[in-house]
């Protein structure tokens, strides 16, 4: 962001009500997940589908989005090193899809407390690779002007990703997996019903994808087009596809094995967890900014 930009960012902010945004937004947002899995008793999507259509599908979403909020940064952050761009759209692909949160929470929930954490980094190192590598190829992409040269190289990304990438990150996570099972245990306390030791970690942790989530409100909340209405719809159906769940639900339904209404709830209650985050970090940045 030019420093004119930068400046303006927050200017007559009320940050009681950021504040107050921030904290609503992420529980209210992980309520929808939590209400849908121990009350309503919705089930972990947990299937192996038969087709990798579904990963295609919502990879070129994801990496199409990306494309378009690195041409944002790099927009606004005239003149700043395009490695500033890479990393900040990685950060936000990893923190929006919870790396770091599900790291922690796996090794919270593992029964052999001396290596705890070390499964928590293991856990971690195929997602932080999968992302550093949509956002690899999404800066790539994006050195290029041409929309159909664009529409093909998210294609041929998001296909390798499914069909080559993903398999061997996989594929090298079982294996380390494999060399560690001798001090690795299987499984973990946390099982359903989850108590307050488990709801008070997973809530407080949540603000990984809440902070992402409102960190890209404010880079791209004035690229998004249309008015109030239309930005937030925008901004919603954004971070739906940088979280891969444009489609998710309705893939999965289909392609999934089972009756079809539990796959789609299974996986529903995932992407309306992502929409409500979406929604009410659009309207808690737009109530915190000055009226105009």
């Amino acid at each position: 962001m030019n420093r004119d930009a930068t400046r303006g960012c927050f200017t007559g902010v009320r940050w009681g009500r950021l504040t107050l945004g921030v904290v609503a937004t992420g529980v209210l947002s992980l309520s929808v997940h939590v209400v849908m899995l121990q009350v309503l008793h919705v089930p972990y999507p947990g299937a192996v589908l038969r087709t990798k259509l579904p990963d295609v599908l919502n990879g070129a979403l994801m990496i199409w989005a990306a494309i378009w909020v690195y041409d944002v940064l790099r927009t606004q952050w005239d003149g700043r090193s395009a490695w500033l761009c890479l990393a900040t759209l990685f950060a936000l692909l990893a923190g929006l899809n919870e790396t770091l949160r599900a790291a922690f929470m796996s090794g919270y929930c593992s029964t052999h407390t001396p290596v705890r954490w070390l499964i928590g980094l293991l856990a971690s190192l195929r997602p932080f690779t999968a992302y550093a590598v949509a956002a690899g190829f999404a800066a790539g992409i994006a050195q290029f002007r041409s929309k159909t040269v664009r529409i093909g190289g998210t294609a041929a990304a998001a296909l390798v990703s499914a069909y080559f990438i993903g398999p061997a990150l996989v594929a090298a996570d079982a294996a380390i997996r494999a060399q560690a099972a001798r001090w690795m245990p299987d499984g973990g306390w946390c099982t359903l019903p989850y108590g307050i030791d488990v709801l008070v970690p997973a809530y407080l942790t949540f603000i990984e994808p809440v902070f992402l989530c409102f960190a890209c409100a404010i880079l791209v909340w004035n690229r998004l087009p249309g008015g109030a209405p239309g930005r937030t719809a925008a901004f919603v159906l954004l971070i739906l596809a940088l979280k891969r769940h444009v489609l998710a639900s309705l893939l999965y339904a289909i392609y999934a094995p089972g009756p079809a209404m539990t796959a789609l709830a299974s996986v529903g209650q995932f992407s309306l967890e992502a929409a409500a985050l979406a929604g009410l970090t659009a309207v808690s940045w737009r109530w915190a900014r000055p009226a105009k």
